[in-house]
């Protein structure tokens, strides 16, 4: 993956349409919950958010690429926000909801990971 340095922050670009690919797997429905609404985009397209499980600040612990299908999330607007500033003890419901649902997919393609150690990423 290619990084590009940002002030202080370094951080990678990433592929949309990895992320388009996630959302039309899904149908374009959030993957916390099919029954969450959002809304239409001018183009006719449900809006949705993608969502690496494993942070792509995290590259530098990995070899392969974190920005693929297997890592990434179709959510609803909401769930992601939660996701990122909701109390802990909501984004560990929602991180465990996610790791569940995508840990076969992870190790099957190297990304070997507990969901410890997900949540290690997110609180430190």
């Amino acid at each position: 993956p290619s990084k590009t340095s940002k002030t202080n922050s370094s951080s990678y670009t990433t592929d949309k349409n990895l992320k388009l690919k996630v959302f039309f797997d899904n149908n374009f429905k959030c993957e916390i919950d099919k029954n969450h609404t959002t809304f239409q985009k001018e183009n006719g397209e449900i809006f949705m958010e993608g969502h690496h499980l494993i942070p792509m600040a995290a590259q530098d612990d990995f070899v392969d690429n974190l920005d693929r299908v297997e890592n990434i999330v179709c959510l609803c607007p909401n769930c992601h926000r939660k996701v990122h500033h909701a109390r802990t003890d909501i984004k560990k419901e929602i991180l465990e909801k996610m790791f569940i649902k995508k840990h076969k997919k992870l190790k099957a393609c190297g990304l070997n990971i507990t969901s410890e150690e997900i949540f290690k990423k997110y609180y430190n």
